[in-house]
């Protein structure tokens, strides 16, 4: 009941106006033309090669000493809404980002259910970029992370930066960008950022709706429960 609250109450407030009688147009620049200027760096994890793999996974069970220990963060946890929960052998943790707070996390298959982005917060500092994720780390001087990650992740965008039929794979460079200033972008990374909180209560709310249906359902077939008389 809490979160059903949470998202009518998120849902009714007022973070944007109407734009007028047309939807405003603005002048773009693509992820690579922002990293040649140096508004955002983007990066990658290298991949590693099965015999480079192999070696240190025998490394690690002879010497038991070949783990880095610090979390990976994957597509999959992007997905899901979760922390990192990769682990690297020494060998892929050295061809590995370490993600730092503010950083821009999308994920490379943009297709399915759940989110395609976040903004690197306290749980994914530290940890490890994994193989399946763009890291697009913007100039705070320049750019707004959560201006950026909504532009980033909008629907229209990754399409257009998207190849593929029923698998979706992510070219970042292509991805367009506002110009906008900086004041402004904080503006709607506000917006952003109350987008993002309406959609995760609405996770929450259809997760707990779906877990009493279950429960519901399990005790009316079970014999725990029983209709009542009409």
């Amino acid at each position: 009941a809490a979160a059903v609250r949470t998202v009518a109450e998120l849902a009714g407030t007022t973070a944007w106006d109407a734009a007028g009688a047309s939807a405003r147009d603005w002048r773009t620049a693509t992820v690579s033309d922002l990293a040649r200027g140096g508004a955002l760096k983007v990066l990658r994890a290298v991949p590693v090669s099965p015999r480079a793999a192999g070696a240190e996974a025998g490394h690690t069970e002879a010497g038991g000493d070949g783990v880095d220990r610090r979390p990976v963060l994957t597509g999959r946890d992007i997905a899901g809404g979760s922390g990192p929960t990769g682990q690297a052998l020494d060998v892929q943790a050295e061809q590995m980002p370490e993600i730092a707070e503010g950083d821009v996390l999308v994920r490379n298959l943009v297709g399915g259910t759940g989110p395609v982005a976040r903004v690197a917060g306290d749980a994914e500092a530290g940890a490890l970029l994994g193989a399946g994720v763009h890291l697009f780390r913007p100039d705070p001087a320049r750019l707004d992370p959560w201006f950026l990650l909504g532009f980033l992740s909008a629907e229209a965008n990754l399409a257009g930066a998207s190849t593929g039929s029923s698998t979706l794979h992510l070219t970042p460079g292509r991805l367009r960008v506002p110009l906008l200033p900086l004041e402004e972008q904080r503006r709607y990374g506000e917006a952003f950022r109350h987008v993002e909180a309406l959609r995760e209560q609405a996770r929450r709310a259809r997760d707990l709706a779906e877990e009493t249906a279950r429960l519901v359902s399990g005790g009316l077939t079970g014999g725990q429960l029983v209709p009542r008389p009409t």
